[in-house]
């Protein structure tokens, strides 16, 4: 596997097991408490960076400034793997999550075994619901979430 992908304006760059520990760690306490612990087990022992644990790094290519980042929230399973992404304040509104979420999208359903791309999101989080219709994700209903409670359940499949 890569250890980058690339979009029309972004490279995703797979982050190191050291960096993704130290971004752990650089969470304020509270953060870190909503954390899964099965995740959390998966990166501690792990030897070598995935992208089913580790997430990439979302760097603009015109300038090389960090927009924010977006990763898998943990290896496929029956078929199916969840994605997640964040962009920085600062950077929000410019189309970068939906290019991040089209290319984890794309990234995993050409891996074997994977039939399907999910991601949950908040009712009222209007601006995710955009991202992932715009990424070509097809709402399926309410769902609830083991960590997250009850979240709006997207998907896009082969």
């Amino acid at each position: 596997m890569s250890s980058t992908l690339r979009t029309t304006r972004l490279q995703l760059t797979l982050r190191s097991l050291e960096a993704t520990k130290a971004w752990v760690n650089s969470l304020p306490p509270e953060v870190q408490r909503e954390i899964s612990p099965v995740w959390l087990a998966r990166l501690n022992n792990a030897t070598e960076p995935t992208p089913w644990i580790c997430g990439f790094d979302l760097v603009r290519v015109s300038d090389r400034i960090s927009v924010g980042s977006c990763a898998f929230k943990s290896p496929p399973e029956n078929g199916v793997v969840e994605i997640a992404y964040g962009i920085d304040d600062e950077h929000q509104r410019q189309g970068y999550a939906t290019e991040a979420a089209i290319a984890l999208a794309q990234f995993a359903l050409q891996t074997d075994g994977v039939k399907t791309v999910c991601a949950h999101t908040k009712e009222d989080n209007f601006a995710s619901i955009r991202v992932l219709e715009k990424a070509g994700f097809q709402g399926k209903g309410t769902v609830i979430d083991p960590e997250d409670g009850e979240v709006l359940r997207f998907e896009k499949s082969l």
